[in-house]
């Protein structure tokens, strides 16, 4: 196989992968709109779009096309995530912020990594000098630290019989359905 051939498809798995991550942390958001952590996941959504719309722009100065299939995959992927058992029959719970959040987290490790690797590439391809992968590693490194921060206090929520939160402004609500 040709390191082009490698290429493509390693940024079309991350493309795909970034627009399902999108739709995660939309959906985080959505879901605690009411408590800060539904705060921070809507700013990591708004940095996530313009990352995935970048990342489409990689694809497209390195005249590489997004995989339809891949996409549907990853689609039809976080769709089916939303079936996991939460110990809750019908609405997101506790554990299901857990969880999403996890999956959030490893999301943003898996794009550091892509931007390190494109950083990499830029020696065979001078056409990546254009973007600033630098800052893109910067940011997603500033964003597992938040999703880890996060991930901190939604882990105490559910161990805690009161499921109180650590901090004591956090307003917790129930969840939405």
């Amino acid at each position: 196989m040709s390191e082009r051939l490698y290429l493509q498809t390693y940024l079309r798995d991350h493309y795909a992968a970034a627009t399902g991550g999108l739709e995660l942390a939309r959906r985080i958001a959505r879901e605690n709109s009411a408590n800060p952590i539904g705060h921070t996941m809507a700013e990591i959504a708004e940095a996530i779009e313009d990352e995935v719309t970048l990342l489409r722009a990689i694809l497209k100065e390195l005249e590489i096309s997004p995989s339809r299939l891949k996409g549907a995959g990853v689609w039809m992927a976080e769709k089916m995530g939303r079936l996991k058992l939460n110990n809750e029959v019908v609405r997101y719970s506790h554990l299901s912020r857990l969880v999403e959040l996890e999956g959030a987290l490893s999301g943003v490790q898996a794009k550091e990594a892509l931007w390190r690797t494109l950083l990499l590439a830029r020696e065979h391809h001078p056409e990546l000098e254009k973007f600033d992968l630098e800052a893109l590693l910067e940011q997603a490194g500033l964003q597992r630290r938040r999703l880890r921060e996060l991930h901190h206090d939604a882990a105490l929520i559910v161990l805690r019989k009161d499921r109180t939160h650590p901090h004591p402004e956090f307003d917790e609500r129930p969840p939405a359905s």
